[in-house]
């Protein structure tokens, strides 16, 4: 009996939680991570424009050294961009001397984009930089729990349909 009591008195005593509560906290979630988002970018942006080139462009060097050439396609799938803003970047990597763009594939308008020398030594140094500013940004916890993390995040907002009000 004094039991049963006991957990009526706990179950009284506990907030009860609204739809309010939960809607602010997704909120609250949502607003922080893009606060983090965008203080990440600064930082990273400025450690790669010390080796003259943006973020965006050291995104897709990345891409290129990791995985070879690539088309205009591949590179907007797999950096979640539009090929237009994909096609921005190229240029401007190639008015750099960091890519060059040839015609290939299966179209004829479609364009492989490969690294030179140039721009994989760019890349490294970029590179370099980018992780010394990531590990004095993560030195105080631990960099591969959180990544853990944010990958599943990012799995779990793919793999929900774009729900637009």
């Amino acid at each position: 009996m004094e039991r049963k009591s006991a957990n009526l008195v706990d179950v009284a005593e506990m907030r009860l939680v609204t739809i309010e509560d939960i809607v602010t906290t997704e909120l609250e979630s949502a607003a922080t991570l893009m606060r983090v988002s965008n203080i990440l970018r600064t930082r990273l942006d400025e450690a790669v424009t010390r080796q003259r080139m943006s973020w965006a462009g050291y995104e897709v060097l990345d891409a290129i050294c990791r995985k070879g050439p690539m088309s205009y396609r591949s590179l907007s799938s797999a950096l979640d961009r539009h090929r237009t803003s994909i096609t921005s970047i190229v240029t401007a990597l190639v008015s750099s001397g960091y890519v060059t763009r040839r015609r290939g594939g299966s179209r004829p308008d479609e364009f492989l984009v490969e690294t030179t020398d140039l721009g994989v030594r760019r890349h490294e140094r970029a590179r370099v930089s980018a992780v010394e500013v990531s590990k004095r940004m993560f030195e105080s916890g631990d960099a591969s729990a959180m990544l853990h993390h944010l990958r599943g995040l990012d799995s779990a907002l793919r793999a929900k349909p774009d729900v637009r009000g």
